[in-house]
């Protein structure tokens, strides 16, 4: 019975979305980047196609950053904010048995994208997305954390501040 239920509810919100694409999470998202939703996913296909490259499951583009899948998440790269390395060691009796890297990016909208793969990919996405904000704050401490879910607004304004002290710099 339970499966039967949860089937329904799948199918129910499909239809849904088919029957109303602009309820859909992906849809939702890139609505922030203006209100004609097929020109921006046209924008980041011809970015994709003419800078793109693939670091593990995630395109990169001069100007997006694309992962695809089930959590399907796009972000502008401008609007990169804060990037960096989550190492999580698993341990038995003090011994290592396995090691998770990933790399967590958020943006300036709260969205926040995490990238599990090897360390060689996790390092070589980090430097290519840090290469094209380099505005962003790169390392992860309490207090960034603690500004990021409490003091939001102060966190975006100091990284907006970096920005235009960068973009004054190298123009």
């Amino acid at each position: 019975a339970l499966v039967l239920a949860l089937g329904v509810y799948v199918v129910l919100r499909s239809l849904r979305y088919f029957l109303d694409p602009n309820s859909h999470p992906t849809w939702r998202q890139l609505t922030r980047y203006g209100s004609d939703v097929p020109v921006t996913l046209n924008a980041i296909t011809r970015d994709l196609k003419a800078h793109g490259r693939t670091l593990g499951t995630v395109s990169l583009g001069a100007q997006w950053f694309v992962r695809p899948g089930l959590k399907y998440s796009v972000m502008r790269l401008e609007d990169v904010v804060w990037l960096y390395k989550n190492v999580i060691t698993q341990k038995k009796y003090g011994i290592t048995i396995n090691t998770i890297y990933s790399a967590m990016f958020f943006d300036k909208y709260g969205t926040e994208i995490n990238v599990t793969a090897s360390e060689t990919v996790v390092n070589e996405l980090l430097i290519s997305v840090h290469e094209r904000a380099p505005w962003a704050a790169t390392t992860m401490t309490t207090e960034l954390q603690r500004t990021w879910k409490r003091e939001r607004q102060y966190f975006l304004d100091s990284i907006e501040a970096r920005r235009r002290s960068w973009t004054t710099d190298n123009s």
